[in-house]
């Protein structure tokens, strides 16, 4: 049985960050994880979290991630993002969810009425099908 492999965002917390994000201190919003955080890799691909926490721990790994980072390796305090906009807090034992990224507003399901450009007397009755 194969896995099913998800894209990860990852970002690791800045210095200046790091007791309250070790503590457990958590962004409510993006603006403030964005303040705080800094984008570690664009597109993680890993099985789940576990997974991603895993793969962020092994030596080579780290080797590549020291680069302009406040740390190496993944730990408590550090973010994913999954594909659906969860936002995913590192703690000492799992993960907990924080909130959910805004992503682009669903489209308007509004009918749009050309009755009177069509020339007709009443609305055409119109069932919208997703």
């Amino acid at each position: 049985m194969a896995w099913r492999k998800h894209k990860y965002k990852v970002y690791y917390f800045k210095r200046k960050y790091a007791a309250k994000a070790v503590l457990g201190h958590s962004p409510s919003n993006m603006e403030e994880l964005e303040h705080n955080y800094d984008l570690a890799l664009e597109a993680l691909v890993a099985n789940d979290l576990e997974d991603v926490f895993s793969i962020l721990n092994r030596e080579e790994m780290t080797k590549v991630l020291c680069k302009n980072l406040s740390h190496q390796s993944m730990s408590v305090g550090d973010i994913a993002i999954d594909e659906n906009g969860k936002i995913w807090f590192c703690c000492g034992i799992g993960w907990r969810e924080l909130f959910k990224k805004e992503g682009p507003k669903p489209p308007d399901k509004t009918p749009i009425d050309f009755s009177r450009e069509l020339g007709l007397k009443t609305p055409p009755k119109i069932l919208m099908v997703d």
